[in-house]
């Protein structure tokens, strides 16, 4: 399904949805008569899914892992299942296949049934964005439809419909603005000293106050988008600070540790507090720190100048400008924004506004080939990293976070061929259908980039429709599952905040108002 599904990349034509969808039906309808020869022998599989689907290379299909396999006529409910193909509902006897084998009649489509798990009737939305994308046989959706439908029950309560996502009334941009911040708002245990949003799990490893999965991130969100204010929001800004406070081995990076809740605190108007922050990061021992913006020295060295220490900045430049060719420093893992050597570019070119040194440009250059030696050309002429054979056009490790930095060198120096690239990225960057909705590694990430870098409407329109499909109710407003879908998050990276910011800053046309901390660099 990844090789070959147009919608995970940009501009499909009706030739590859037709080829596609072909090649699928082909494939569920040999997956109907596997399940039936298993039912014959009296033998329910009991954990249908993608990942226990195998496709031989003459398109003949085997299930595989028959570890939940029961008897049919044996009572028993199976313990475990994966989450998008398994009911309350279904889960006895064939029924268990049954219900299965719809959720892959959708999947091999739309592969985020897991969203069933947080709202039972999302399987209408994804059905309509089947019906509309593809050229299904009949009758394709209404089976759908009969197979998916839970047990009547109450409605659920009521929570703004995304605009275009769905047929009938849709609520409007502002009602979505509002809902998202007030489902960031009710998910708030302000009681808690570990969290004070839920999110991703690794807040939990010491960053529940970090900009990127803990209260920071949040509080920025909101803060930049309008939604900041009032004693509630206070409350909030004084948890981040006592965590801050109490920390006894806090992490320095910019999106993991104490510079960006530095960063926070201070627009939130703790200028004191973002000073002690501050003054702490100043004692630690960065020798064995990374390169990267999210926990690295490029972060924390835009924190610095932000400040206005630029000796500080400039003395974490000066070890990122050794370590590009005398490798002083950690192996850089990975290419990209976050983790990248684009992070440093970042540093640099801010380094050039500030001092007017054509040194730092030269540094940025290096950085920023760096990450470009690490890209490929689709088959489209797009620009993307490479990452074995995947494509990466994301934010966070992907051609959206390169493009951000060539971008900010670019508003200091002309360079036809880094600009070139930019624009290939940029044009690549409208694949209708990604499987996370986050700002660091999906369509929220997406959305922000071709805002950042001026991309056209149709493609940030297809990032609003993208993030449509990944909405879910929660307490009567929307949220956003975190990256895996195995619950809804709060947190910038992976969830809500995230969202609300991209969103924000389509909406009003420009990433100044709601912008991601330290990335605008003139």
């Amino acid at each position: 399904m990844g090789r070959r599904h147009p919608l995970f990349r940009p501009g499909a034509s009706r030739a590859e949805l037709a080829a596609y969808t072909d090649w699928a039906c082909a494939v569920v309808t040999r997956l109907e008569e596997a399940i039936a020869a298993l039912h014959g022998r009296g033998v329910v599989f009991g954990d249908l899914q993608p990942g226990n689907v195998l496709v031989r290379p003459d398109g003949s299909v085997c299930l595989v892992d028959f570890e939940t396999s029961f008897g049919m006529d044996e009572n028993f409910t199976p313990a475990l299942g994966t989450a998008g193909f398994t009911a309350p509902w279904a889960r006895t006897g064939p029924a268990v296949d049954a219900y299965a084998l719809d959720c892959m009649r959708l999947a091999v489509f739309c592969p985020l049934t897991e969203l069933l798990r947080f709202d039972p009737r999302k399987h209408e939305q994804l059905i309509r964005h089947v019906e509309d994308r593809f050229p299904l046989p009949p009758g394709y959706g209404e089976r759908l439809r009969a197979g998916l439908a839970p047990p009547p029950d109450p409605a659920p309560p009521p929570a703004p419909t995304w605009p275009g996502a769905a047929a009938g009334p849709t609520g409007t941009w502002d009602e979505v603005l509002g809902s998202l911040c007030d489902a960031v708002v009710r998910s708030a245990t302000p009681e808690r000293a570990d969290r004070l949003f839920p999110g991703d799990v690794r807040q939990f490893d010491g960053q529940g106050a970090a900009l990127a999965y803990g209260a920071a991130g949040v509080l920025h969100a909101l803060h930049r988008t309008g939604h900041g204010g009032g004693a509630r929001f206070e409350g909030y800004v004084d948890w981040l600070a006592r965590a801050a406070e109490r920390a006894d081995w806090p992490r320095p990076g910019l999106y993991d540790g104490l510079a960006g809740v530095a960063y926070v605190l201070d627009e939130l108007g703790r200028p004191q507090q973002a000073r002690a922050a501050l003054a702490r990061l100043a004692a630690f021992d960065l020798r064995g720190c990374g390169a990267g913006l999210f926990g690295g020295l490029a972060g924390i060295g835009l924190a610095f100048a932000h400040f206005g220490d630029l000796r500080a900045a400039a003395r974490l430049a000066e070890r990122l400008a050794r370590g590009l060719c005398e490798d002083v420093l950690a192996p850089v893992p990975a290419a990209g924004l976050m983790r990248g050597w684009s992070g440093p570019a970042l540093l640099f070119s801010r380094l050039f506004a500030e001092t007017g040194e054509d040194r730092w440009l030269r540094w940025a250059e290096a950085a920023l080939a760096r990450d470009l030696a690490h890209c490929g050309v689709s088959p489209g002429r797009h620009v993307h990293v490479r990452a074995g054979r995947r494509r990466l056009t994301t934010l966070g490790g992907g051609g959206a976070g390169v493009a951000i930095a060539l971008h900010e060198y670019l508003r200091h120096r002309e360079d036809p061929h880094f600009a070139g690239l930019r624009d290939r990225i940029r044009a690549g960057l409208g694949a209708e259908l990604l499987l996370s909705s986050g700002l660091f590694e999906g369509h929220a990430g997406l959305l922000y980039a071709l805002v950042h870098l001026g991309g056209p409407a149709d493609a940030r329109e297809a990032q609003l429709r993208g993030l449509g499909l990944h909405a879910v109710r929660f307490q009567g407003r929307l949220a956003f599952p975190m990256d895996g879908l195995l619950r809804l998050s709060m947190d910038l990276a992976t969830g809500t905040a995230g969202v609300l910011l991209a969103v924000h800053a389509a909406l009003r046309g420009t990433t100044a108002g709601a912008s991601l901390p330290l990335l605008r660099t003139g």
